[in-house]
């Protein structure tokens, strides 16, 4: 009993002249997390590097307090907005238009639109880039079905199926008789015997 209570006020001292826990603010733009750390203001990217020198494999005391940020639910940058993305361009982009993460040259994206690339943290954001001229053209432009039915009333639908069904290649009348063989169907085994017998050696 003595130890439980020696115990008990020796943890309440120990808060009591313990200092207060740091507590660090950490907020967003749109491709970094700035995070405040003694005084001083860390640029984190989204692939975990700070302007100060930190990396993954070499932290600075920002990145992990980025790590327990976000496994705490926190939200992660937008990204740049898509009207700043380029449509053309002439050489590799150093940083990545989406997140501003590096990029490297990749010759198997090449096009029209320029020299290929790809952003060293998501793949994705050049193909984002490439398909964002053709996607605002179709939110400008949306496709409308070409159905030649399109607007029509059931009933009309329903004619035009009618008018536009191909015909059956041999009469239906044709079919049914006994002496006319249907092309993908056997024969009965007395025709094909018949015609055996009658076709010259």
């Amino acid at each position: 009993m003595i130890t439980y209570v020696l115990c008990q006020i020796r943890s309440v001292i120990r808060e009591a002249i313990s200092p207060p826990a740091t507590v660090h603010r950490i907020t967003l733009t749109r491709t970094l997390y700035l995070v405040h750390v003694d005084g001083a203001l860390h640029r984190v990217r989204r692939d975990r590097v700070c302007n100060c020198g930190g990396t993954p494999q070499c932290p600075c005391p920002a990145i992990p307090l980025v790590q327990e940020y976000l496994a705490a639910g926190g939200q992660r940058p937008l990204g740049r907005h898509e009207d700043t993305w380029p449509d053309h361009w002439l050489r590799v982009p150093p940083l990545c238009p989406v997140c501003d993460c590096p990029t490297l040259p990749d010759r198997y994206v090449n096009s029209s639109h320029g020299p290929g690339w790809r952003c060293t943290f998501d793949s994705m954001h050049y193909w984002m880039v490439r398909m964002n001229p053709l996607r605002r053209y179709l939110a400008a432009h949306p496709p409308r079905p070409r159905y030649p039915w399109n607007g029509d009333s059931p009933a009309k639908q329903q004619v035009w199926l009618q008018a536009h069904v191909h015909p059956p290649r041999i009469p239906a009348e044709c079919a049914q008789a006994e002496d006319v063989l249907v092309p993908g169907h056997m024969a009965p085994a007395p025709e094909m015997l018949q015609l055996a017998l009658s076709t010259p050696a």
